[in-house]
């Protein structure tokens, strides 16, 4: 009864930690953007440059807001066991190229170098395209989190002893050997990580129920990055 207990009171500290995390991250971007558009409102910009580059950030916190809610809606549905994946082939240029451009305005607002290598001849892969792009998405906003000062990410995609194995790697320091088990689990998060990063601790664990939905298997790699097949 115990440890039944125990366990309760660890899930809904959790459950708790979660909703306060949440309520932060979406706060932000709402706060962002009412600044940037009572100013564009109020004609407070100086030129048509600035106009436009206040529009490019909205964009930006738009993309971010969209992305916290898909990632709690993806949770909610993993919870309720009401998740399903309708397959169908996939070109893989297209995937990276539809998650690229998910990220675009927040690559392009931190100078990140992005490098995206692709090995010609790719197969198809089965699968469903928008949890996979989802997948993909939140593995590069997690580099692009915890990349270091370089912003350089990259991006591989290859065929290793006929699996599809796919790389999203980034400069960063890494995941402690005491964490990388961990990390894919819901709401987990790195203690180093946990107070210099805002996050859900729900991204990582969404794609590792993707990839595990699709067959296929995925691991911290050394260097640091996430990996799936």
């Amino acid at each position: 009864i115990t440890n039944a207990l125990e366990a309760h009171l660890t899930e809904t500290n959790l459950k708790n930690s979660l909703v306060t995390n949440v309520s932060h991250e979406l706060r932000t971007p709402l706060a962002a953007m009412q600044v940037l558009v009572e100013t564009l409102e109020d004609e407070r910009t100086k030129s048509e440059e600035q106009n436009k580059e206040y529009v490019k950030l909205l964009n930006v916190e738009i993309a971010r807001l969209n992305r916290l809610v898909e990632n709690f809606l993806s949770y909610s549905r993993m919870e309720s066991g009401n998740i399903s994946y309708k397959k169908e082939a996939i070109e893989l240029e297209e995937l990276v190229e539809e998650a690229v451009l998910a990220m675009g305005c927040r690559l392009e607002k931190a100078n990140c170098n992005l490098r995206v290598s692709m090995e010609e001849d790719l197969p198809q892969l089965m699968g469903d395209k928008a949890a996979l792009v989802i997948s993909l998405v939140n593995l590069l906003d997690n580099a692009l989190k915890y990349g270091g000062e370089s912003n350089d990410i990259s991006v591989s995609v290859k065929t290793v002893e006929g699996d599809l194995h796919l790389a999203v790697a980034d400069e960063g320091p890494g995941v402690p050997p005491e964490d990388a088990k961990r990390i894919f689990e819901r709401f987990y998060r790195c203690n180093d990580r946990a107070t210099s990063v805002s996050g859900s601790g729900l991204g990582l664990a969404i794609v590792h129920h993707v990839v595990k939905g699709h067959g296929g298997t995925i691991a911290v790699d050394e260097p640091p990055g996430a990996k799936f097949t």
